[in-house]
């Protein structure tokens, strides 16, 4: 193993990763495989070059060569970086998209599974970084009216509950939850189609009705596109 060949391999599956973070995330997988194959500890530094040294509890510190790796404790030692760098990335695609939950986003629905549940694409721009992801929208947050009538490549809009990393043993992912059945849909979308704020949905049937207060009165096109969006009445009180 060296340095040339572990950065070849960040470039190639994780480029999108900041340098040094994906230096630390292979420091940290190479030291906790060596450390889980010898039971002792490892200091590891991967700058032009690979450096790694052994830790004994009670003796000196010792340059651990590349000669010491077998092909099994070199497997081992490439899985843990995969993972860790998937760790890695997925944590930093949850900072950058943490400021979604809350707010309402376009989606294509890419699969229907069996028990129900919507598999939504998101195609989102951050400042010049533009995200592709998987949003998942749970039975339970789909209004009843709706449940038989999405179909692939249909396009919706859908409120975001929560974002969220995930890992396992050997994956990583940030779970994107989605619902169309909140309370707070309703004014979000008015909001977005007529520019007004301090809209407040105060309650809400889906595919029934949503009544919504505001102080200042929204145009009709941006209620009767709301109403289209959703299939339901909506009711708007403006507040003297």
């Amino acid at each position: 193993m060296t340095s040339e060949n572990l950065l070849r391999e960040l470039l190639s599956r994780y480029g999108d990763l900041p340098g040094q973070k994906a230096l630390d995330a292979i420091e940290r997988a190479i030291a906790r495989a060596l450390e889980n194959a010898f039971k002792i500890p490892f200091a590891v530094r991967l700058n032009s070059k690979l450096g790694i040294w052994m830790i004994p509890p009670n003796g000196a510190i010792e340059e651990f060569t590349e000669r010491k790796l077998n092909k099994r404790l070199r497997r081992n030692i490439i899985f843990e970086i995969e993972n860790e760098l998937r760790v890695a990335q997925v944590l930093r695609e949850y900072d950058n998209l943490q400021s979604l939950q809350g707010k309402v986003v376009p989606g294509v629905i890419r699969r229907i599974s069996a028990d129900g549940n919507v598999l939504v694409e998101m195609e989102l721009t951050d400042l010049f970084e533009r995200y592709i992801l998987m949003g998942v929208c749970p039975l339970r947050f789909q209004p009843p009216h709706e449940r038989k009538s999405y179909f692939l490549g249909e396009t919706r809009m859908w409120y975001v509950t929560s974002v969220s990393p995930v890992a396992g043993h050997n994956h990583a992912r940030v779970l994107v939850q989605l619902s169309r059945a909140t309370m707070q849909l309703p004014a979000i979308l008015l909001s977005t189609h007529s520019g007004i704020d301090k809209i407040k949905c105060i309650r809400r049937i889906p595919g029934g009705e949503s009544h919504v207060v505001t102080h200042q009165r929204i145009p009709r096109e941006a209620i009767t596109a709301v109403i289209k969006e959703l299939k339901e009445n909506v009711r708007v009180q403006v507040l003297s």
